[in-house]
């Protein structure tokens, strides 16, 4: 996801620098973005730097395995029980 997220921010930040130079009258507008997006990416370098970038390839818990079963269930025999007893 954090990559994904850093990708969304890059290219905000292609477009503010776009905005800057090619439209400066209209830069104003989202200036205030701008500034935003820049600490934004800041504070998730640091993250990226403390906590190291995260492992897309990483393996699932259970191998991505859905288990329907839970330890010491037994399958259902399909006859009903019997209430009165």
């Amino acid at each position: 996801m954090s990559k994904a997220v850093r990708k969304d921010m890059e290219q905000q930040k292609r477009y503010y620098d776009y905005m800057k130079t090619e439209h400066e009258s209209l830069y104003s507008s989202v200036q205030l973005e701008d500034q935003v997006n820049t600490i934004l990416l800041t504070v998730l370098d640091m993250i990226e730097k403390k906590y190291g970038k995260p492992d897309i390839t990483a393996p699932k818990e259970n191998g991505g395995s859905i288990i329907n079963t839970l330890p010491g269930n037994k399958k259902d025999s399909g006859q009903k029980k019997d209430s009165t007893k």
